[in-house]
């Protein structure tokens, strides 16, 4: 069985193996104890380093999905973002038995679950943040560091 993961931070590629500097990877691939395969549909870096925390690539792949600097340039991005990802997905989907949501909410989150519907592919969320509050607080211009945040 193959789980693929939307997850929102960067990832790199060093020529070997992909990795990122987020810590919650090691969180999602103790999961590979339940699975053949865990994909994450994920950003890739063109920059070619080495992040902190490597992937095992006998259990786990990266999908490449249209790159965005962060959560706000998406909105600007979205009108090449969103069918990018849509084109992606209908590429992939036969290798995903199973899907997870990991950066709910999202408006990828969104395009990847309808994808998920219409395809019949089952699906899980995983939500992290309050999506409202952040954009408020992007909107005032204040740093995010309200208590749920992860950046704090």
């Amino acid at each position: 069985m193959r789980l693929a993961v939307l997850w929102d931070p960067i990832f790199y590629f060093d020529g070997k193996q992909y990795s990122t500097n987020v810590s919650f990877a090691k969180f999602i691939t103790a999961f590979d104890i339940y699975f053949d395969k865990i994909i994450f549909l994920g950003r890739i870096s063109k920059e070619r380093r080495r992040g902190k925390y490597l992937l095992d690539p006998e259990k786990t792949d990266v999908v490449d999905i249209p790159f965005y600097n962060n959560f706000y340039s998406l909105w600007r991005q979205w009108i090449y973002v969103f069918p990018s990802l849509n084109k992606i997905l209908q590429q992939n989907i036969n290798k995903f038995d199973l899907v997870w949501l990991c950066n709910c909410p999202n408006p990828l989150s969104l395009v990847v679950a309808h994808f998920c519907k219409k395809n019949k592919k089952p699906l899980f969320m995983f939500v992290r943040q309050n999506l409202i509050e952040r954009s408020e607080e992007r909107r005032v211009g204040k740093e995010c560091r309200s208590r749920w945040s992860p950046y704090h």
